[in-house]
């Protein structure tokens, strides 16, 4: 499954700890802010109810953890749109 970036719908500015070449520390960044779509929300509660964890479910989709994880927050989304969200439920059913 083929995933991509989300789009951010607004940017903040907040503090991150930074690492520079001239030295590391707190710096104020801007932020983007995704919106979490009702297939992520869903497949994040479906992975609760079911009691899977990130890693396990992430395996069983062919995902790293980390990518499961920025879908799930909404900063990664599927290229095959509904259809791949619907392939993702089906395959943590069957777990």
């Amino acid at each position: 499954m083929k995933l991509r970036e989300a789009t951010p719908t607004n940017y903040r500015r907040g503090a991150a700890f930074t690492t520079r070449a001239r030295g590391c520390g707190m710096e104020d960044v801007r932020m983007p802010v995704y919106v979490v779509s009702d297939e992520a929300r869903g497949l994040l509660e479906l992975r609760k109810q079911l009691g899977i964890g990130l890693r396990d479910a992430a395996s069983k989709l062919g995902l790293r953890a980390v990518d499961l994880s920025a879908l799930e927050r909404g900063q990664l989304v599927p290229e095959g749109g509904i259809a791949d969200w619907v392939k993702m439920a089906e395959a943590l059913k069957k777990m």
